[in-house]
């Protein structure tokens, strides 16, 4: 395999370090990519605003032209990109498909959306104005992305910024940097205007500080945890910018007494299971009332059973973690939480003789002064509490500094309407699962800043002018 480079403007290029990755689901080698370093960030910033200057008065049709011409190359390229998942971030090939389909579909999405450089007008005529709304690109936007969906993510990011008429730097995560890096290989081979989207790997604090410390970028996105997410503000600080970001979670998942528990159980099982659990809005915290707990748990253990790394059914198959040290994170959390009282009902330790497996793991007996009560589990483990009445039960979902996503499992409307109205999350989902990229996703309190997917996701990335003129 060669080793894979960083797009910088319209240009693949090496440099003296490689960083090697591992395939979590054997420990063989899953590719390498040189790192980008300081001098080359800094140009990549330099060629951004260039294009951003060039391109900010495009036409709607010539910005959706280009969104079409990247989802029709990711296209041809999509089993190229597939194969890179599976080797970076040990996907099954169903699920690596899928990724790459969603990313396409991101960037096919805004490419539907791009609006014109939109204006509002309204006449004035008790003060003798008109007034007029003009949105404008901000100019530079970069991204830094995660290693959990980088498919998508890019699709998600990149599709914005050039639907509203931006250039987009791309920072890959460390822990998954080579499906990004393919498609920066692909972009080089289009007619693109140069430096309109650059993509970078590397050291990841010289990466931020170079990037966000600049004061070339107008606006900042990222996805990770809170704590990665106030690092980059701190040290974005050098100039005023714009901040869109999608942080940690610790999403409650209520189940009452009136549930229908085969449809909780199973939707529970399956976001927690779904990439190793290694999802923002993954359920964290599952509050069950007291009289249907057991019998809860041994619906969810029934499930669980259902579920292998090795499954030849699709949708009861489970992925490693990213990497070795993340497994002994959250084995040494399950470790914890056992210690601290609570219950192993299932799972608990490593799967496999090799790579990052985690047992598919259920605990009961969770206390909210436990650690794992207050820790992003980011892990395929099932932590159960109990509650013994309503108010109860959406005091504890609130009981955090996250406010990602909720759920909410219930046959009483009333209670089902209450719990959404006044539970903190960006997102609630009562008897069911459903994001898309036409679905407004952000966070509350120390989850994040604005709307990820949807209209309300283009905000961010324009400036808003008033003009008014008096009639004369």
């Amino acid at each position: 395999m060669d080793t894979l480079k960083n797009l910088i403007g319209g240009t693949l290029e090496d440099s003296p370090e490689v960083r090697h990755i591992v395939n979590p689901t054997d420990g063989s080698p899953g590719g390498s990519i040189y790192d980008c370093t300081k001098e080359k960030a800094h140009r990549a910033l330099l060629l951004a605003e260039s294009a951003a200057r060039s391109i900010r008065s495009a036409s709607v049709d010539e910005r959706r032209k280009m969104l079409e011409t990247l989802s029709e190359a990711i296209e041809e390229n999509a089993e190229i990109i597939a194969g890179i998942h599976i080797r970076e971030s040990g996907k099954p090939i169903e699920a690596a498909r899928n990724e790459v389909r969603n990313g396409v579909g991101f960037l096919r999405y805004f490419a539907s959306i791009a609006p014109e450089l939109e204006i509002e007008e309204t006449s004035d005529s008790e003060r003798g104005f008109v007034h007029r709304l003009v949105r404008t690109p901000v100019g530079v936007v970069v991204s830094f992305l995660p290693f959990n969906f980088p498919s998508g993510q890019f699709g998600l990011k990149v599709g914005a910024a050039l639907a509203t008429g931006n250039a987009c730097i791309v920072k890959s995560s460390e822990k998954a940097p080579l499906a990004h890096a393919a498609i920066g290989s692909i972009i080089a081979g289009l007619n693109l205007p140069d430096g309109i989207i650059s993509v970078l790997s590397g050291d990841p604090v010289m990466l931020m500080e170079t990037l966000a410390g600049s004061s070339i970028p107008r606006l900042v996105t990222l996805i990770g945890s809170t704590g990665a997410g106030t690092a980059l503000a701190r040290t974005a600080s050098t100039s005023v910018k714009k901040f869109d970001l999608e942080l940690g979670g610790n999403s409650p998942f209520i189940v009452s007494a009136d549930a229908d528990l085969d449809l909780a159980s199973n939707t529970l099982v399956s976001a927690k299971l779904s990439n190793a659990g290694q999802i923002c809005v993954a359920p964290n915290r599952v509050l069950v009332e007291r009289s249907i707990h057991d019998q809860f748990v041994a619906k969810c253990k029934t499930v669980l059973s259902e579920y292998s790394h090795a499954s030849e059914k699709p949708n009861r198959r489970y992925v490693p973690l990213i990497t070795r040290e993340h497994r002994d994170r959250v084995l040494e959390l399950i470790r914890l939480t056992e210690a601290e009282g609570a219950t192993i009902v299932c799972g608990g330790g490593p799967d496999g003789n090799c790579g990052n497996f985690v047992q598919p793991t259920m605990l009961t007996g969770v206390r909210p002064d436990m650690a794992i009560w207050k820790t992003e589990i980011f892990g395929p483990v099932i932590s159960l509490t109990v509650y013994d009445a309503a108010d109860q039960a959406i005091a504890m979902a609130n009981d955090t500094e996250y406010g990602l996503a909720a759920y909410v499992f219930s046959s009483d409307t009333s209670f089902c309407e209450r719990a959404s109205r006044e539970i903190d999350a960006g997102t609630v989902l009562v008897n069911g699962s459903v994001f898309g990229a036409d679905l407004p996703h952000g966070g509350l309190k120390q989850s994040g800043i604005g709307k990820a997917h949807s209209r309300m996701a283009l905000d961010p990335y324009y400036d808003v002018k008033r003009i008014s003129r008096k009639i004369l």
